[in-house]
C-alpha cells in the first residue's frame, strides 16, 4: 500500500490522474489537494479530499507530519495566458509552492531514509526564443513567456534537490514530462496557449462556430488526455530512472490550425472557423517548437499515437453535448 499526494486534483490532467491512480489500486491511500469544491460524485473511499490553497504552507506541513507519502502528482499550476495577466500570484503558485512541496518530500525522504517520487508537469513551454522542429530535452531553452520560465526554474531547482538525494542514498526522486497542447473530450481548457485545437474540438462537436486567436498555420505538438495519463503512470512505474536528465519530452503528433480545422470540417461540414490572431499569443505560439524528439521517452515505454483522424473521431464520439 502507498500514501499518494496528488495536488490540483480538479484540473484538466489532475482529474483523470486522480481515477488513473484510485483505479490502480483501491489500497493505496491517496490525499487530494484543490481550491475548489470536490464533485459530489466524488466518493472514492481510499481519497482523503482536502479543500485549500496550494500556497496554504502550514497545511502543506501538517499534510507531510502527519502522511508517510511515497508519491506526489503536482498539477497546481497558473496556465501560460493566465500567468501573463498576473504574474505576481504565477509566481506565488507556479514557483514559490511548488518549490515548498519538492523541500517538503526532500525533507520526508531524508527523515525516513526514502525516495520520495515527485511528478512535475512540466511543458514545451521551456523551449524558445524561436520555433525549432523536433526540439531534443537539449535543445536551447531560454523561454519568452512568464509560464515557460516558472517551468524551467523548477526543472532545474527539481533536478539539483534530485542530484543532493542521491549524494544523500534518500530524499526526493524528481521526475517530469513536457507536455505539449492536451485534446480532452472531458472539458474545455482555457487560460493557455495551446487551448485552440480542444475549444475547436468542443465547439464543433456543439454546432458552435469558433474564433482561434493564432494564425491558420502556427503548427504545435499536442498529446491526448489518456496518452498523458498513461506517459505519467509509465515514468512513475519503474523504481528509479537511470539518467541525469529529469525531464523528458511527449507527444503524439504535430499539426496547423488551418489542417485541423479541415479533419473537423469532414466531419462537421458547416463548422465555421474565423482567424483573429492575438498578437500576445501568437508570440509566444511562434517562440515554442513544432514537433518534439520523444526518443528518451520511448525508451521508458512511451508510445506515441499519430493516427490523427482516428484520435480526432475518438475524442469527438466521447465529448458530451
Amino acid at each position: 500500500m502507498k500514501t499518494m499526494l496528488i495536488t490540483g486534483f480538479k484540473g484538466e490532467i489532475g482529474s483523470q490522474m486522480l481515477k488513473e491512480l484510485v483505479k490502480k489500486n483501491s489500497n493505496n491511500q491517496i490525499i487530494a489537494l484543490d481550491i475548489a469544491e470536490k464533485n459530489q460524485n466524488h466518493t472514492f473511499k481510499n481519497v482523503e479530499f482536502i479543500q485549500d490553497s496550494i500556497t496554504n504552507i502550514d497545511l502543506l506541513q501538517s499534510i507531510f507530519e502527519k502522511h508517510d507519502i511515497d508519491e506526489i502528482y503536482h498539477f497546481v499550476a497558473l496556465l501560460s495566458q493566465s500567468s501573463k495577466k498576473n504574474p505576481e500570484l504565477a509566481q506565488k503558485i507556479n514557483v514559490d509552492s511548488t518549490i515548498s512541496i519538492i523541500d517538503l518530500a526532500y525533507d520526508l525522504g531524508l527523515k525516513k531514509k526514502k525516495f520520495t517520487k515527485f511528478f512535475f508537469p512540466s511543458s514545451i513551454a521551456v523551449y524558445g526564443p524561436r520555433k525549432i522542429a523536433l526540439a531534443s530535452e537539449k535543445d536551447i531553452i531560454k523561454p519568452k513567456s512568464l509560464y515557460g520560465l516558472n517551468k524551467i526554474s523548477i526543472e532545474q531547482y527539481g533536478t539539483k534537490k534530485h542530484e543532493q538525494s542521491i549524494l544523500n542514498c534518500s530524499g526526493v526522486d524528481f521526475r517530469s514530462l513536457r507536455f505539449p497542447g492536451i485534446l480532452s473530450p472531458y472539458n474545455i481548457p482555457t487560460g493557455g496557449t495551446t487551448d485552440y485545437l480542444p475549444q475547436m474540438l468542443h465547439s464543433a462537436k456543439n454546432g458552435l462556430n469558433y474564433v482561434c486567436q493564432v494564425d491558420k498555420k502556427t503548427t504545435l505538438p499536442f498529446i491526448t488526455i489518456d496518452n498523458a495519463i498513461r506517459a505519467i503512470t509509465q515514468i512513475m512505474s519503474p523504481k528509479s530512472i537511470e539518467s541525469k536528465l529529469r525531464s523528458f519530452n511527449v507527444q503524439d503528433f504535430s499539426i496547423s490550425a488551418y489542417n485541423f480545422e479541415l479533419i473537423l470540417r469532414e466531419m462537421f461540414s458547416e463548422f465555421q472557423i474565423q482567424y483573429k490572431s492575438n498578437q500576445d499569443m501568437q508570440n509566444i505560439a511562434d517562440s515554442w517548437p513544432e514537433s518534439l524528439n520523444c526518443e528518451l521517452a520511448i525508451s521508458f515505454g512511451f508510445s506515441p499515437d499519430r493516427e490523427i483522424k482516428k484520435i480526432i473521431n475518438n475524442l469527438i464520439n466521447l465529448i458530451d453535448v
